[in-house]
């Protein structure tokens, strides 16, 4: 996949400095994009006295999306500035239980949805004296009804029946009565069905059957806190991704804080913000693309191996590694006998892949000159000999050499 779009990575504070360049392998692998690295945080706080430098927030809105990984104390002053500068409407958080991990509740499927913009995050805080402070909460129909517009296209893109309502409108009359009110509206206006629990109830009832749930839409707070509550029913916060969906921008971060406990181990577990950037290959477009990633994640917490958070002993770079020889993992290759040489026909290859893996390697990395049948491996360029490494690996190395006969038709010589 050969693509100009702008991506800016973040990385932080705290384990951010471990997954996101995990993350970031696995992008590189998948395709080439213009990535741009900004800072922000604690140690930029500290060094410059600002935790979001001017530069950064420029650089995040002027970008197609954002990758972006942890932050400490300063974490007011860094994300919702960020979700507020891809103009992010809403956070969508999926909790999913995953093979080969060890979940309470292994039939977990659900996807957040939370208002992103205003609630109890306005900012709206006031210390009235010594003995008193205030926080205004702000809910209006404008923000309520896009989030239900959101909800009813993505439960139709998951094909599922309606979605839920998460809200406490029996006692926030005023607030979330307005928020319950425009979105169960806009629900009924696209003939999409719904049901209503209270957030309390749903805090209970998520934990004892999650399969009631799939596509929840959440106020801001509540969101927050309820997906945080069903990571613990499919093996923690180290599996969940997110993402902040603007118009025409992204913010992508794993659900995770910076874990000041274990950072700087590089034990820390990668797959949230791997995941998250299966969320932001989908946002631009990369549907397949995005699936592939997600795909070879499950494939590495099923058959390990598996950080210590999920009881393995793998390092943060090793699950990543893992990964990304996963997404080299289509059917092995036809092996066609010649007589003189042993013909590997990619064309299956290049069917499961499509542009992102195969083709990236030799429609847009293999030059012309080195499709001469005569050519010695160590000679092709570097992307081509990385195909021979697995190819070797997948094949238990009996390759002994490799070749590129024809690029267009997809056949390696060994």
């Amino acid at each position: 996949m050969l693509v100009t779009d702008e991506i800016v990575v973040i990385e932080g504070d705290g384990i951010g400095s471990e997954v996101v360049p995990a993350a970031v392998e696995v992008l590189e692998t998948v395709g080439e994009f213009d990535i741009n690295r900004a800072v922000a945080g604690d140690v930029v706080k500290a060094e410059t006295g600002t935790a979001l430098p001017d530069e950064t927030r420029d650089a995040v809105g002027a970008a197609d999306a954002t990758l972006f990984g942890a932050v400490g104390k300063s974490a007011a002053d860094v994300v919702l500035p960020l979700r507020a500068t891809v103009g992010s409407y809403v956070n969508v958080r999926p909790v999913r239980a995953y093979p080969g991990v060890d979940a309470l509740r292994p039939d977990t499927d659900i996807v957040f949805l939370r208002e992103n913009t205003e609630g109890v995050y306005s900012g709206h805080e006031t210390r009235l004296s010594d003995d008193m402070s205030t926080l205004t909460r702000v809910v209006t129909t404008s923000a309520s009804e896009r989030l239900g517009e959101y909800a009813c296209k993505y439960a139709s893109a998951r094909e599922t029946d309606g979605f839920h309502i998460v809200h406490k409108a029996n006692v926030m009359r005023e607030t979330d009565g307005r928020f319950l009110e425009a979105v169960s509206g806009v629900a009924a206006d696209h003939g999409v069905s719904t049901e209503t629990v209270l957030m309390d109830a749903f805090g209970t009832q998520v934990c004892l059957d999650p399969s009631q749930y799939d596509v929840v839409a959440c106020p801001n707070l509540a969101g927050d806190v309820l997906s945080d509550v069903a990571a613990g029913l499919v093996g923690g916060l180290g599996l969940l991704p997110s993402a902040n969906i603007g118009a025409e921008n992204g913010l992508f971060e794993p659900v995770h804080g910076s874990a000041p406990d274990i950072a700087g181990e590089g034990t820390a577990n990668p797959a949230a913000a791997i995941l998250s950037i299966a969320m932001l290959l989908e946002f631009l477009g990369y549907e397949r693309d995005g699936q592939i990633v997600r795909d070879a994640v499950q494939a590495t917490l099923a058959e390990g191996p598996q950080t210590p958070d999920l009881g393995g002993e793998a390092t943060t770079d090793e699950f990543a590694t893992a990964v990304v020889s996963r997404l080299w993992s289509p059917p092995v290759p036809e092996i066609c006998e010649t007589g003189e040489a042993s013909i590997l026909r990619l064309d299956s290859w290049v069917k499961h892949a499509g542009s992102c893996r195969v083709m990236k390697h030799f429609e847009t990395r293999v030059s012309r000159s080195c499709m001469n049948r005569n050519q010695a491996a160590n000679s092709v360029p570097v992307a081509t000999t990385t195909l021979y490494r697995i190819l070797r690996s997948r094949l238990d190395a009996r390759v002994s050499g490799i070749l590129v006969a024809d690029c267009d038709a997809g056949w390696v010589v060994k």
